[in-house]
């Protein structure tokens, strides 16, 4: 790199580089060095860019289900969350034709949170809601919770029960309402939409008959932030 030895071999009638190039190499050295020192400093000068911070391995996550009559009382919850809540979210609201990439425009609109549609082996991230598409789900790795294809509909059994909260809005699927009991069990939050307002509370019904608790959305995100405070 300095130019001090050639790499080469020799060729028969190659003759030795002059003695009197010497200062000159001597002079391009230091130069180097000198360039190669003051890009350091300005590399080293760069503002820093901030970003979401992955989930911990042992810190869980907000799952939020919701299905017709869900969008409604998805803008409120999310709404109601400030930009620096300290744990993922992540959000299956089932909706015809799977346009996603709406949903997540439509979200972004309502909410201070940032919001992305999540994609296989994406890590979770604090302070994101990541919109669930149909065919993937929660995987513990290593590093913290990812996003990974699955056959079946999601069902959040990955996530840390004792620090995360399983969410069941207006059209949830009841089948998730074991999950729901297991995570409260656990010391996390389980809860339901309250059948006011709600258009679909069957899963909300389910959760309150089987010992689980129910409440409106704004009690609902109350209970968020006490949890974890931003």
């Amino acid at each position: 790199l300095y130019g001090h030895h050639d790499v080469l071999p020799r060729g028969k009638d190659a003759s030795p580089r002059p003695a009197a190039d010497a200062p000159r190499l001597k002079e391009e050295d230091v130069r180097f060095r000198e360039e190669l020192e003051e890009l350091q400093l300005r590399v080293a000068a760069l503002p820093q860019m901030d970003s979401p911070a992955p989930a911990r391995p042992n810190h869980g996550a907000v799952a939020i289900d919701a299905g017709v009559g869900g969008p409604d009382a998805v803008r409120q919850l999310l709404g109601a969350l400030p930009a620096g809540f300290a744990r993922p979210l992540v959000l299956r609201q089932r909706i015809e034709g799977g346009q996603y990439d709406k949903l997540v425009r439509q979200m972004q609109r309502a909410s201070a949170l940032r919001v992305v549609l999540a994609q296989a082996g994406d890590p979770l991230q604090a302070g994101t809601v990541h919109v669930l598409p149909h065919g993937l789900d929660v995987k513990a790795a290593p590093a913290g919770l990812v996003f990974a294809p699955v056959d079946r509909a999601a069902d959040f059994s990955a996530l840390p029960a004792a620090d995360s909260a399983l969410v069941l809005l207006s059209g949830a699927d009841p089948a998730l309402v074991d999950r729901a009991l297991g995570i409260a069990l656990a010391g996390g939050i389980a809860l339901g939409q309250s059948q006011d307002n709600c258009f679909d509370p069957a899963a909300s019904i389910a959760l309150v008959a089987r010992g689980g608790h129910a409440a409106p959305i704004a009690k609902i995100s109350q209970q968020l932030l006490e949890r974890w405070p931003a």
